[in-house]
């Protein structure tokens, strides 16, 4: 024990010592993660699903009746902020829809509403490209459907009420019957947002979108890190490693030691690099819903719940500098496992949107358990006990993997 009490405050004197050149390439990896998260939340904004649809109307759009429908879908109805309609010749929608320039143009037959009035209801032809998103098919299929669904409906009403007054003798009351309930139904077409309530429950855990990319943006620093630290913990000879053996200094009391120190040298730089971050935060006004009227203190409170996260990065980072004996390969080693890593667990895109297959396997991975981690302390409850535990079983893991990886070296040094 005495053996390891010394071993463990060198270590700790050598971490100290290497602060300052492990810190400025921490600084270079918290701006590469700052701006991938940055990218990432850019292309989110400017995907298909956050821009609006636009259709094509081609063939006969000269009814004033149409001219009025259209007139209201453009102007008065909500559905104008994700659809936008614009009348054009069928062969220059052809050349549009070619170009993807618009998501798809609609055929109008000529004489529709008049024969709609007369309930002959001709056909609109929609025409869309086999390259179009999933989501926007998704969404003009149903938009679709519910036009058509909404037609046939009031056309039986309004027929519907009109026979049963021939049938009680009440035809002179029909025009003015007829009138006030399409003027019922144009109310409730118009007004139909507000016969529900919409709710954003979030991406992952309820988090919005801002708030899950902050915890993955931290996630990945801290996987990020370890390439700034591979020329402090990488070994390509394992000499001094296997005198102290000789001299009676275990396998675990090294890598213990060295593991303090790794963990010394992480958490200064996460702390620092943590309160620069949350700093610009406070002062570029970054919209995160979960922290709407959080003190300074309470987001400094978030950045110290993150210590096991980082408890957990440190002894993944140890194994991972076991694996090699150079430090190029290091480097390689820490880089490829933070790409895949951060790709299955979420880190740059969402876990929620991912293959089933996965999501699993993010559930046993040292990031995916971090993410989730995080999740739960932004939410405000300090995390789950369960994934806590799940930290601490992963990280004796990782430092259980790592002295046996040493012994194996040592013996064939």
């Amino acid at each position: 024990m005495e053996n390891f009490g010394k071993y463990f405050r060198v270590q700790i004197k050598r971490a100290a010592k290497s602060l300052p050149a492990v810190l400025f390439p921490a600084l270079l990896l918290m701006g590469i993660a700052v701006l991938l998260g940055r990218m990432i939340w850019s292309i989110s904004e400017g995907s298909a699903d956050k821009q609006k649809v636009q259709i094509a109307l081609v063939g006969d759009l000269s009814d004033p009746y149409l001219k009025l429908g259209m007139y209201a879908l453009e102007n008065l109805d909500s559905i104008h902020f994700t659809v936008e309609f614009l009348p054009m010749a069928e062969e220059e929608a052809q050349r549009e829809l070619d170009l993807g320039r618009i998501t798809a143009y609609a055929r109008i037959p000529e004489g529709l509403v008049e024969s709609i009035m007369w309930g002959e209801n001709k056909k609109v032809t929609y025409v869309t490209s086999g390259n179009s998103g999933e989501m926007v098919s998704v969404l003009i299929r149903e938009l679709m459907e519910t036009v058509s669904t909404l037609l046939v409906e009031s056309q039986n009403s309004v027929y519907g009420m009109q026979r049963f007054l021939e049938n009680h003798g009440l035809e002179d009351r029909m025009w003015e019957a007829t009138e006030e309930i399409n003027l019922r139904y144009f109310d409730l077409f118009l007004n139909r947002t507000e016969l529900y309530k919409m709710e954003f429950t979030g991406i992952s855990n309820e988090l919005s979108l801002p708030g899950y990319y902050l915890c993955a943006m931290m996630v990945l620093f801290l996987m990020l890190w370890g390439i700034a630290a591979c020329p402090l913990f990488v070994k390509g000879d394992l000499a001094f490693q296997k005198l102290l053996r000789a001299r009676g200094q275990s396998l675990w009391a090294q890598v213990m030691g060295e593991y303090a120190a790794c963990l010394f040298l992480m958490l200064a730089s996460f702390l620092i690099i943590g309160g620069i971050l949350l700093a610009g935060i406070r002062y570029l006004q970054v919209p995160i819903p979960e922290w709407e009227g959080a003190s300074q203190e309470e987001q400094l409170v978030f950045l110290l719940q993150a210590v096991p996260v980082a408890a957990l990065m440190a002894a993944f980072q140890m194994l991972l500098f076991e694996l090699v004996s150079g430090i190029v390969s290091g480097v390689l080693l820490q880089f490829i496992s933070t790409v895949c890593l951060g790709y299955v667990s979420g880190c740059f895109y969402p876990v929620s949107f991912l293959p089933e297959g996965m999501r699993r396997a993010s559930a046993f991975l040292p990031s995916g358990i971090s993410i989730r981690y995080l999740d739960g302390c932004m939410l405000g409850n300090g995390g789950s006990p369960g994934e806590l535990l799940w930290i601490i079983l992963s990280l004796l893991l990782f430092l259980g993997l790592t002295i046996l990886v040493r012994g194996r070296r040592l013996r064939a040094a």
